[in-house]
């Protein structure tokens, strides 16, 4: 073999690993930074529209703070979590998501899959509130098992 041909070979046997890494700066964080703060902002502005919905009728205060937990709380399972992925994906942006980041964020994201098909199959509520939350979580969880190679 002439040294050329071994360079060569070499090249091909050796394996980088940050030839496969995400690199940062990329389109599909920007996207899902993008996406996932549209969802916190529509999940507070959903959960502010119920409490207003309730504070039109109750006047009591307990009956206000009870009003509040309630809608806020049951708003809080959508945009803490969209909130921190949206955090998460900003410094994605930046520098790539690290492999317990990307674990954290499938977590959070996991459940929503197979609660929106059961939204999709109960029928009674919007379906496409549904398939927005489906959609929304299965890219979500494409976008973070990127990262776990």
């Amino acid at each position: 073999m002439t040294e050329s041909e071994d360079e060569a070979l070499q090249r091909v046997i050796s394996f980088d690993s940050d030839d496969n890494a995400v690199g940062s700066g990329d389109f599909f964080s920007k996207l899902i930074f993008g996406l996932c703060l549209i969802l916190t902002l529509c999940a507070l502005a959903a959960s502010a529209y119920a409490f207003a919905g309730f504070a039109e009728n109750d006047t009591g205060i307990m009956h206000l703070l009870s009003a509040f937990a309630l809608c806020f709380g049951i708003g809080g399972l959508v945009f803490v979590p969209m909130g921190l992925i949206a955090s998460y994906a900003k410094r994605a942006i930046r520098v790539p998501l690290s492999r317990l980041r990307a674990v954290v964020v499938i977590l959070l994201v996991l459940p929503w899959i197979p609660f929106c098909y059961y939204l999709l199959a109960l029928g009674e509520l919007p379906k496409i509130a549904a398939i927005i939350g489906m959609i929304s979580s299965l890219l979500v969880a494409l976008w973070a098992a990127r990262f776990l190679r």
